[in-house]
């Protein structure tokens, strides 16, 4: 329901403390450093590793199209599409509540 670069932000909300700011203003070099902090599946660390692939360690690891910074919004909308979809309401910020501290 959610493109890969959307599912991949809702996988980072969900298994670390990162807001969605956070997610959104994060950049590859630090990208490598979540998994020093934060108990990250490998299957997400996968998909991590293959959006950054192509970009330097300054680039946002998350872009739209003409490498413009994700807006929030987006995220907010994408969530919305998926919740009508699958008839569950879902936000991105209902995330971060179900991490365990």
């Amino acid at each position: 329901i959610l493109s890969p670069r959307d599912r991949l932000i809702s996988h980072l909300l969900y298994f670390t403390e990162m807001t969605i700011r956070e997610v959104l203003e994060l950049k590859v070099v630090m990208s490598y450093v979540l998994q020093q902090f934060y108990k990250i599946p490998n299957f997400i660390i996968h998909d991590l590793t293959k959006a950054t692939e192509f970009k330097n360690p300054d680039d946002l690891v998350f872009t739209g199209k003409r490498n413009n910074p994700v807006d929030r919004a987006h995220i907010n909308q994408a969530f919305m599409r998926a919740s009508r979809k699958s008839n569950v309401f879902l936000k991105p910020t209902c995330l971060r509540k179900w991490v365990k501290k």
